[in-house]
């Protein structure tokens, strides 16, 4: 029962933290905050997640469960700039996350292409939009198990994009490599009207991307991630490759 004293009050703070000073929460938005720390409590119930976590430092950092990044001692001009040829970074995504955050957050970077490698667990879903609003889905995963999924993808540089888990039960463990090396110089991150004042045409596919549960599958329209990327970007920070930079737009 104390427990659950917390959850609720906890629940109350993130609602309340979205609704601003003075206003009571919504039963929608308490929904979002018990969800939320729903996600939060699977990531302690699953061993393999834990040993992970524990053998790489992986930590919530900057919103995003994420290692500390390693970065290239070899720098190289990149348009003018002498920057780090790379950085890496690991990351897990909980079951049933939606957005580098958890509640839809969607992040471009002007400066580094991304490309993210899965490595265990469950698909993860990649969702691009470019500047002219073409939206793209690329499935990271094991082809052996889910139909359509590639190992690797690169997000372009100056892409939208953001994450969708495809399990409400088992985490996914993959990586950032940013090209060149993750600042965070060009991060921007946009929440849910941010990207629907931008893209007003893709309003439903934020919303969807912004609520708790599994989609149906379908539910977006996915387009196989074909080889050639050549668009690149996101980076956690470095997929935010560093997750937030916190230059909202």
């Amino acid at each position: 029962m104390k427990l659950l004293a917390v959850l609720c009050a906890c629940a109350l703070v993130a609602a309340g933290e979205e609704g601003g000073e003075g206003k009571a929460p919504s039963t929608a938005k308490l929904a979002i905050g018990l969800g939320y720390l729903y996600r939060r409590f699977l990531t302690m119930t699953q061993p393999e997640q834990i040993k992970l976590q524990d053998a790489l430092d992986v930590r919530w950092r900057r919103d995003m469960m994420g290692s500390i990044p390693i970065r290239s001692a070899w720098k190289a001009t990149f348009d003018g700039t002498d920057r780090n040829t790379f950085s890496q970074i690991y990351s897990i995504i909980s079951p049933e996350v939606k957005g580098f955050n958890g509640i839809g957050m969607w992040v471009q970077n002007t400066v580094s292409d991304v490309m993210v490698t899965w490595h265990h667990g469950a698909a993860l879903k990649i969702h691009m939009l470019t500047d002219g609003g073409a939206h793209k889905e690329a499935v990271l995963g094991n082809p052996l198990d889910y139909d359509g999924a590639k190992f690797a993808v690169v997000i372009p540089k100056s892409t939208f994009c953001t994450v969708e888990s495809t399990s409400d039960k088992t985490f996914a463990f993959l990586s950032y490599i940013a090209i060149p090396g993750w600042t965070m110089e060009g991060h921007n991150e946009f929440s849910l009207k941010d990207m629907e004042a931008k893209f007003p045409d893709h309003s439903e596919l934020f919303k969807a991307l912004a609520t708790p549960g599994i989609s149906k599958s379908g539910h977006h329209d996915r387009h196989d991630d074909h080889d050639d990327h050549d668009d690149h970007d996101d980076d956690h920070h470095h997929g935010h490759h560093g997750h937030r930079s916190h230059r909202r737009r």
